[in-house]
């Protein structure tokens, strides 16, 4: 059986969520249905996760476009695209998305593109206006708009003006089985080598730093838990733009000494394991995959009530849900789950663990998006 040629269209393979998310899908993808390559527009950070999807033994391109208004970008690709004989192609992030469903359209080849954010650009900025572009470009000329939840989908629709016949929503989705629980033993030995005590009770965020992520305010309530808890440890995993503006947050609050920025890490399942709770304090999200990791790992979460996080945590079920900017509230809704209630942080550990095995299974969505591919290109034979 001939095998379907796909093209895997995105900006860059830095450490982004879109990126990781493609990689992972390039993992699972149906070899046997399937073939993939991948192509970008730009090395960013030196494109590491272009390193991974080579291991799989898939081809990444470089067709280098800085600017939309290069004028040589679309015929460069609509030339690729039919070059390599594409059957459909798969548009990943803002550039990708514009170029890449005008591209797909001129190629003859259908095309579906993803859109991961909430982006809510100020007018006559030239943000807005890349924008308002991508969003002509996906209701003119891409086949099927995927969103990574409902609350990104009737976002972006009403924004843009996207069409709902083509617009549907597909979670993302995580190797649930690298997600596993340390034995005690080994929770210990790894809390020693980050310098954290046996006792110590740790509060964990993973997220890229930026003001949006909403980090300020959760190293703001921590005065207030420890004049409760005096042995917690808030264990930040990620780096970016914003971290020196948290570390002197941390400073002022007289924090520092209860506060530990590891960096970026590749794997985060030792640091979830270790933790006693999940916090994302976040100002916007559309669907933070990193929340799917927790809740397999089996920890509780508190998480701000914004994007499509109540389509992942459902308030005193298997989470709590707080408004964002709310210091005072993150930090009763912290006390509680550490100390005040015990019982009700067993029960929403448990009942996230059963919600991700259902929802966020890799393999099962991996199956939901190729059949979207297999209707597409059904419906142009």
């Amino acid at each position: 059986m001939d095998r379907n040629k796909i093209l895997f269209l995105i900006d860059s393979l830095g450490h982004g969520g879109a990126e990781k998310l493609l990689t992972l899908y390039l993992k699972y993808l149906d070899k046997e249905r399937f073939s993939a390559r991948v192509c970008v527009f730009a090395v960013r950070g030196g494109n590491p996760l272009a390193v991974e999807i080579e291991k799989l033994g898939i081809h990444v391109d470089l067709l280098p476009i800085n600017k939309l208004r290069d004028l040589s970008a679309l015929p460069r690709l609509v030339t690729y695209i039919k070059e390599m004989n594409f059957d459909i192609l798969h548009t990943q992030l803002s550039f990708a998305n514009t170029l890449g469903s005008v591209a797909s359209s001129l190629a003859s080849v259908p095309s579906v593109s993803t859109l991961h954010t909430l982006k809510n650009p100020k007018k006559g900025t030239s943000s807005f206006w890349r924008f308002q572009l991508m969003g002509l470009c996906l209701r003119l000329f891409s086949d099927s708009i995927i969103s990574v939840s409902e609350a990104t989908r009737t976002y972006n629709n009403e924004k843009l003006k996207l069409p709902e016949k083509k617009s549907l929503t597909l979670f993302n989705g995580i190797e649930i089985n690298k997600y596993q629980t340390l034995s005690n033993r080994k929770k210990a030995i790894f809390k020693q080598e980050l310098g954290i005590s046996e006792s110590s009770k740790v509060v964990t965020t993973v997220a890229v730093l930026r003001k949006e992520k909403g980090l300020q305010y959760m190293l703001e309530a921590i005065p207030e838990i420890i004049h409760e808890i005096p042995d917690v440890t808030y264990l930040i995993v990620g780096d970016g733009e914003y971290r020196s503006e948290l570390e002197a947050v941390s400073a002022e609050t007289g924090v520092s000494d209860r506060v530990k920025f590891v960096g970026y890490q590749e794997d985060v399942s030792n640091f979830l394991s270790i933790s006693d709770l999940f916090v994302l304090p976040s100002l916007t999200e559309a669907l933070p995959t990193v929340l799917a990791e927790a809740m397999a790992v089996g920890v509780p979460i508190i998480a701000s009530e914004v994007g499509g996080i109540p389509e992942m945590i459902r308030h005193n079920h298997n989470g709590i849900l707080v408004p964002p900017k709310n210091v005072n509230m993150l930090a009763q809704a912290t006390l509680r789950l550490l100390a005040k209630d015990r019982l009700m942080a067993e029960r929403c550990a448990e009942m996230g663990k059963k919600f991700v095995y259902e929802k966020f299974n890799i393999e099962t969505q991996i199956k939901m998006l190729e059949e979207i591919y297999i209707k597409l290109l059904t419906e142009r034979k």
